[in-house]
C-alpha cells in the first residue's frame, strides 16, 4: 500500500514536471510600481512599493511552454506573444515573454506568505510596473 501510494506521487509529480500548457485566468490585478534598483520583495518589505489601484475583469493567459507562446484573451481581444526564456524553479510558472516592446516577467507559484500568487512585472526608464493576482484573485489549470 505504502509503494503504491508513493508510486502514484511520483506518477502526478511527473506529470505536472512535464506539463507544458498553464492556463491562468485572471479576476482582480492589483497594480503596483516600485524603484528600478530593487527588486519587488525588497521593495515590499521596505515598504517601497506604490499600489495605485486595483482592476477586475477577465483575462485568460495561456502559457504553451512546447510552442513558446503565450496567448492573451481579455475585453480588448486576443493576443499572442513569444515566451524568450523559461526558468526552471519551485515555481509553477516562471517566464519571460517578448510583448512586441518590453521583456516581461510571468510568474505563477506560492509567495512566501503561503498565498498562490500570479506576478507580472516589466522595467520602463527608471520604475519596476507590474501586477499581482492573490489566491481567489486567479485560478489556474496545468496540462
Amino acid at each position: 500500500m505504502k509503494n503504491l501510494f508513493l508510486s502514484l506521487v511520483l506518477v502526478m509529480v511527473g506529470l505536472v514536471a512535464n506539463s507544458q500548457v498553464i492556463t491562468v485566468n485572471v479576476h482582480k490585478v492589483q497594480n503596483f510600481n516600485h524603484s528600478s534598483s530593487m527588486s519587488t520583495v525588497q521593495a515590499r518589505q521596505l515598504d517601497l512599493i506604490e499600489y495605485p489601484n486595483y482592476t477586475t475583469g477577465e483575462n485568460v493567459y495561456t502559457f504553451d511552454l512546447d510552442k513558446k507562446i503565450l496567448t492573451l484573451k481579455n475585453c480588448k481581444g486576443f493576443f499572442t506573444c513569444n515566451i524568450i526564456e523559461v526558468n526552471k524553479n519551485e515555481n509553477i510558472l516562471d517566464c519571460i515573454v517578448f510583448d512586441g516592446v518590453r521583456n516581461v516577467l510571468f510568474m505563477l507559484g506560492v509567495n512566501k506568505n503561503n498565498e498562490r500568487e500570479f506576478l507580472t512585472e516589466f522595467v520602463d526608464n527608471d520604475k519596476v510596473f507590474g501586477q499581482f493576482s492573490l489566491n481567489s484573485d486567479f485560478d489556474y489549470s496545468v496540462k
